[in-house]
């Protein structure tokens, strides 16, 4: 909580302090993993080659997810961004691939749209997943046709009341990943106990 309050300060010199945190080892990587979810409010774009690298496959999932939370507030038009998350779409870890379908979801690139897609048409997927990429999709969309029509055709009244249906669907979708989460790992714990005998 101090590192995100930290990072909300946006202070001078921020990032350092960051870095610093982020090579701290502790029970359960918790400020690690909490130094690299600050790098996002913190809003530095200088913290992206190091974000790059935590998301890589071979890094704990805990913290691989963090740095990916952290990218997609960070440097919107960095094509390498938008890269590495549609890559992550492939990833072999559902938390990677749920984190990475928010962060595109985030960072209003209408480029993600075609891999979200094509997501989506797979078969599968676990149950309600397919409620949170249709809701990255929809905020895509949402975002750049409001784009496209221009901010002058719009009042500032009512820019300021549509402004709020993003944020009530990004919300939305952090429900269903939850849901999705617990779901998926349910199944997994029923697959691990052993079958029951029959009577």
């Amino acid at each position: 909580m101090a590192l995100n309050s930290y990072a909300q300060l946006k202070p001078n010199g921020g990032l350092s302090l960051l870095q610093d945190a982020a090579k701290a080892d502790s029970p359960d990587d918790v400020i690690r993993r909490a130094a690299l979810r600050a790098m996002g409010p913190l809003g530095d774009d200088h913290a992206v080659s190091a974000l790059l690298d935590w998301s890589e496959e071979g890094k704990p999932i805990v913290l691989r997810s963090a740095a990916i939370t952290s990218l997609a507030q960070l440097d919107k038009k960095n094509g390498k961004i938008g890269e590495r998350l549609t890559a992550l779409l492939e990833d072999q870890a559902f938390d990677i691939r749920s984190a990475a379908v928010n962060a595109l979801g985030d960072r209003d690139d209408a480029a993600a749209i075609p891999a979200l897609e094509a997501m989506l048409r797979r078969t599968d997927l676990p149950v309600n997943f397919p409620n949170v990429i249709q809701r990255a999709i929809d905020r895509l969309r949402h975002v750049n046709t409001e784009a496209d029509a221009g901010a002058a055709q719009a009042p500032p009244a009512a820019a300021g009341g549509n402004a709020v249906a993003p944020d009530v669907a990004q919300r939305l979708g952090r429900v269903e990943q939850t849901l999705t989460e617990v779901n998926d790992r349910l199944k997994r714990i029923e697959e691990a106990l052993p079958a029951k005998a029959a009577p």
